[in-house]
C-alpha cells in the first residue's frame, strides 16, 4: 500500500497506483466485512477512472465493488446486477488480456452472475497462470469443482493453495469443507474451533467459518448415519 501512495505522490496521473490501491482496499474488506475498506476501495477505483478510463484492473475492481451486492453481506448496500458484473468484467479482461486480476473477473462474474460455472473455470485456469502465486483462483477452482460435484478434483487445488501459503484462512476454510464432503472430515477435528479463533481475529468472515463447520457437522452425521 505505502509503495502505491508513494507512486501516486510522485507521479498523480498515475491510474494503475490508484487501482492497485483500490484492489488492496477490496481485497481487505472480505475477511472484516468492515465497510470502511469498500468505501476506499471505490474513492481509489473512481480516481484511476478519472485519471485513465481504460484501466483494465480499475474496472476489475469496480466488477468486484458491484460483486459485492451478490454476497447478502448487511454491510453492503446496492450493487449485484448480473448484467453490469458481466459488462465489468468484459471490459476489464478486454483491456487487460495478459492481467489477471481482469481474468478473474470474467471467471466470478459467469459463476457468480448465474451464467455457468462449467465456463469459469477456463478463465480461472488462466488467472492462476498468470498469477501463480495468486491463490484465490485456485480457491474458487475449488468452489466450483465442488458444486459440480467433483470434490476429489476440488481437494487438489486447495491443497495447491495451501502449499503457496499454508496458514491462509480461506484456504484452511475450504480444505475443511471437501475434506468432509469426501468422508475425511475426522482428518482435522481441531478445524471449526481454529475457525472460530480466525474469526474473533478478524481473519475470517464468520459467514465463511459458520458454513464451513456446518457442512463438517452435516457430513459427519451422514457418514455415521445419523437421521
Amino acid at each position: 500500500r505505502t509503495s502505491f501512495e508513494e507512486a501516486l505522490e510522485i507521479d498523480p496521473e498515475l491510474a494503475e497506483a490508484a487501482a492497485q490501491l483500490g484492489a488492496l482496499h477490496a481485497l481487505r474488506f472480505m475477511p472484516t466485512m468492515d465497510p470502511t475498506f469498500l468505501r476506499e476501495a471505490e474513492l481509489w477505483t473512481e480516481r484511476a477512472l478519472e485519471i485513465d478510463p481504460r484501466c483494465a484492473n480499475a474496472w476489475a475492481v469496480r466488477f468486484f465493488l458491484e460483486l459485492a451486492g451478490t454476497l447478502d453481506i448487511p454491510v453492503v448496500e446496492g450493487g449485484g446486477d448480473p448484467v453490469l458484473m458481466l459488462q465489468y468484467a468484459l471490459r476489464s479482461a478486454a483491456l487487460g488480456p495478459r492481467e489477471h486480476l481482469p481474468q478473474e473477473s470474467i471467471a466470478l462474474a459467469l459463476g457468480h452472475g448465474g451464467y455457468s460455472l462449467a465456463l469459469a473455470l477456463p478463465a480461472l485456469a488462466e488467472t492462476a497462470r498468470l498469477n501463480p502465486l495468486y491463490i484465490s483462483p485456485l480457491l474458487n477452482t475449488a468452489d466450483a469443482l465442488t458444486i459440480l460435484g467433483r470434490a476429489e478434483e476440488a481437494l487438489s487445488y486447495v491443497e495447491r493453495a495451501l502449499m503457496i501459503e499454508p496458514d491462509q484462512r480461506q484456504a484452511l476454510s475450504a480444505e475443511l469443507r471437501v475434506k468432509a464432503i469426501l468422508g475425511h472430515g475426522d482428518e482435522l477435528p481441531q478445524r471449526p474451533a481454529e475457525l472460530e479463533g480466525f474469526v474473533t481475529e478478524g481473519s475470517l468472515p464468520p459467514w465463511e467459518a459458520a458454513y464451513a463447520t456446518s457442512v463438517w457437522e452435516r457430513a459427519a452425521a451422514h457418514h455415521r448415519g445419523d437421521p
